[in-house]
């Protein structure tokens, strides 16, 4: 986490019921002159929509059932912001744990002086999974310069699922509040994440009470190679131990531990009970198992059989929602299904493999201190064989047997196990995105160059690369190689991919370019294919970390033959760049050897996580890196 963030702890035990009204809150449906006539404000700057109000109020009912009363009201800024009117709201629907009633919407454009209410026709709900479905609606007749308010009222059985409050969004948030009627009896906590520069007003616990409120936060935009925007909204997090029946004396506790909630998990009928029933092994993978020797060559021959043979279908799970036979007989599921599956398959070779509950980077991080199952949203397997330690997750198609799949790199994960204790630490010790290119070419008088190409691409490279073609295709591939590159056309491509580790993604290509030329000089840029020709770093601040997942190594080795008679006027000279601790670091070698051209660059990255209090060094590095490997050589024709 940032180290900029404040961390406020408050433990309350509260034993009052009184209700108290929060105040200073507009109408619903009634909205001010200022709301409707917005000033400029460098808070809006580049806004497409801005949230004037986020409030909720969450309190108990007869049965100790937590009510929440939640309201939002936005204002569309322009056309980018008419998506922020189609609402979704996810519910938990398993055992009928919580439902969603009283929603209400309008729509108030000044410049009509209408007001449209939410038709309940346009109010559907489709269901996620076993335990999610979700509420989505489209706010009618709204344009730019429309605002929209909607508010619905949630049912929850219990307490247990009180959620965090995050006070910030993707685009501007002039107030957000959040007022909770704390359990009697209860052994609660919360603990508050925010930047330092914003404030936060906290009332204190008054009669059983406890309100908090931001206002004016600035939008949490995208930045380059960033975690999960989650991670660094500005929120607070709950948690509840426990709490007493005032008239029965009984006590319902909630997981206060890493160890009781992987407990807990191992008797849930949608994980441990289900996994523990056993499967009919498919004949054919008996066979083909029966032929190995070592429990790793079994373990890659089950992984292998369950990604050629089984199609994830998008989803993430935790759990196992309509059981494993389900999923053997219709060879499809979701992420944790196909995980289970592969799970079952190995255990029942005697292969040590347990469930590792994760929660990817663009999902958002785990939090070792705050102990709740929501954090993470995915199952995959962990596998320890031959001495190794392995993370599988049949549905990434193109990882590795001996890789960690990258989304889950630099994060936490939750092994479910008797002996678990805390949280383990998942990330890349000697495994990186390693890329080789050779070009080989010639660059004729008129400055055309023409030039055979080989990409070897290992590991990570391999993995992420694989994916690119089969979700772009191939067209679509070379179109974003072309698209770095002023003037450059791709022929021939092909690629051969082979499931074997240690063997590389071979992509193979010629390629033309018009060099930029005039007067008699061309400019020959050798930069290809590094995915460094311009700086991803441009902004002079920056918000959150920076997370590259993996290390970096990248070699380029080009052979170019110049024109007859051709000179090259103030050739680059060798560069070595380096930070301090040498871990980016950057060598250009660059020579003329009769008639050609001779070069070599090779990036080095060992850092995958940057401190955002360090992002002005980084920035710096990667500009003077980027500036060497965009220098030319000109050439005299």
């Amino acid at each position: 986490m940032n180290k900029k963030f404040t961390f406020i702890v408050l433990f309350l035990s509260i034993c009052t019921t009184h209700l108290s009204a929060q105040e200073n809150l507009p109408e619903f449906g009634v909205f001010s002159n200022e709301e409707v006539v917005m000033q400029e404000s460098p808070l809006l700057k580049e806004a497409e929509a801005v949230i004037l109000l986020d409030q909720a109020y969450a309190h108990y009912g007869d049965q100790y059932e937590l009510i929440t009363e939640r309201r939002v009201r936005i204002k569309i800024l322009n056309n980018r912001g008419l998506d922020k009117a189609t609402i979704k709201i996810p519910f938990y629907t398993r055992d009928g744990f919580e439902y969603i009633r009283e929603i209400q919407g309008v729509t108030y454009n000044a410049d009509e002086n209408d007001l449209s209410r939410l038709s309940k026709k346009s109010i559907y709900t489709e269901k996620i999974d076993g335990r999610y479905s979700i509420i989505k609606f489209a706010m009618p007749k709204v344009k730019v310069g429309s605002i929209i308010e909607y508010k619905y009222t949630s049912f929850m059985k219990h307490y247990g699922g009180l959620d965090n409050w995050i006070f910030q969004s993707d685009i501007p948030t002039l107030r957000s509040c959040f007022k909770l009627q704390v359990l009697p009896n209860s052994n609660f906590s919360y603990l508050l994440l925010k930047k330092k520069e914003y404030g936060v007003k906290i009332t204190p616990p008054q009669e059983g009470i406890i309100i908090f409120e931001m206002t004016n936060l600035p939008g949490l935009k995208l930045e380059p190679y960033m975690d999960a925007a989650k991670d660094y909204l500005q929120r607070v997090d709950f948690k509840l131990s426990s709490f007493v029946y005032s008239r029965t004396g009984g006590k319902e506790t909630f997981n206060s531990s890493w160890k009781e909630l992987a407990t807990s998990l191992l008797s849930d009928e949608s994980f441990g009970i289900a996994l523990n029933k056993k499967l009919s092994v498919p004949e054919e993978l008996k066979i083909a198992v029966e032929k190995e020797t070592t429990d790793l060559s079994k373990t890659i021959t089950v992984f292998n059989y369950l990604k050629q043979n089984f199609t994830w279908n998008s989803y993430d799970s935790k759990f196992i929602i309509d059981g494993l036979k389900q999923v053997l007989e219709s060879k499809s599921g979701s992420s944790g299904e196909l995980n289970f599956l592969l799970i079952n398959f190995l255990q029942a070779f005697k292969i040590d493999a347990k469930p590792l509950l994760v929660a990817e980077r663009s999902f958002g991080k785990a939090d070792p201190a705050y102990i709740y199952l929501d954090k993470f949203n995915k199952t995959v397997a962990y596998v320890t064989v031959d001495g190794k330690n392995l993370i599988l997750d049949v549905s990434q198609k193109y990882s590795a047997l001996t890789l960690i799949p990258y989304p889950l790199l630099n994060t936490y994960g939750l092994l479910v196990d008797k002996k678990t204790t805390d949280l383990m630490s998942i990330e890349s010790k000697d495994k990186a995105f390693k890329r080789m290119v050779k070009l080989n070419g010639k660059i004729d008088s008129a400055g055309i160059l023409k030039a055979s190409c080989s990409i070897n691409d290992y590991e990570y490279a391999k993995e992420v690369q694989m994916e690119e073609i089969k979700t772009n295709k191939e067209n679509g591939f070379i179109n974003n190689y072309e698209s770095e590159y002023s003037g450059l056309k791709i022929e021939n491509f092909k690629y051969t991919y082979q499931s074997i580790d240690s063997l590389p993604l071979v992509e193979q290509f010629d390629l033309i370019q018009q060099i930029d030329a005039m007067g008699g000089f061309a400019l020959f840029n050798y930069n290809f294919f590094t995915g460094l020709t311009k700086n991803p770093f441009k902004s002079d601040v920056r918000f959150t970390n920076v997370n590259f997942g993996y290390p970096y190594w990248i070699e380029i080795e080009a052979s170019i033959e110049l024109p007859e008679n051709a000179k090259t006027e103030n050739l680059v000279k060798d560069f070595i760049s380096d930070n301090s601790n040498e871990s980016i670091k950057l060598s250009r070698t660059v020579k003329r050897v009769g008639n050609t051209l001779k070069i070599k660059l090779v990036f080095k990255q060992n850092s995958t996580v940057i401190a955002a209090d360090s992002y002005p060094a980084l920035k710096s590095i990667y500009k003077s890196i980027v500036d060497s490997l965009n220098q030319p050589i000109v050439i005299k024709f």
